[in-house]
């Protein structure tokens, strides 16, 4: 009994694998990335197996490597589809230091550095020093000014909510 058990496991792993490979990426929700941009970033191709790829690995890969993504949803749809829903981050203020301005969202995530001009059309924060920003993460400030990134994004999110980023200038 015991070979047929593992016989029919045998059978049954071959099947996976020579069954359920992707030969479709259908990606959803994307503004700012192109298709072949999340694809790229998610490191599926097609012919992997459907059934193992790690959605979760997938996910992160693609918010690590694509700054402007809040979110990636990936599902599967069979017999041969991943779907990856991306809910991207909306650049809401600018955050001047040195000689550049760091875009972020309303949870304080960095997007992208760029120059003044760049900023233009998001609210300018003043009143706070970046520690090494990057691209990416979420902003960091010194021991004594780290509540001002939670008071800060819990400002900004209820700016959002509201739709009040065009009403606001200079603060």
């Amino acid at each position: 009994k015991p070979i047929v058990y593992i016989i029919m496991v045998a059978v049954m792993a071959a099947g996976i694998s020579v069954f359920f490979k992707i030969s479709h990426i259908e990606i959803k929700g994307n503004i700012r990335y192109t298709a072949g941009d999340i694809i790229a970033a998610s490191g599926l191709k097609e012919g992997d197996n459907l059934i193992f790829i790690n959605a979760f690995q997938i996910s992160n890969k693609i918010f690590r490597q694509l700054p402007y993504v809040h979110e990636a949803t990936i599902s599967r749809r069979l017999p041969d589809t991943v779907v990856i829903g991306i809910e991207e981050s909306y650049p809401l203020a600018s955050v001047a230091f040195g000689a550049g301005y760091y875009i972020i969202d309303k949870n304080c995530k960095i997007l992208e550095k760029t120059d003044r001009s760049g900023s233009i059309g998001t609210i300018t924060v003043k009143g706070i020093e970046p520690i090494l920003p990057k691209v990416g993460e979420r902003l960091a400030l010194s021991q004594e000014a780290h509540h001002k990134v939670t008071y800060l994004s819990e400002l900004l999110t209820a700016i959002l909510s509201r739709q009040m980023q065009a009403d606001i200038g200079y603060f």
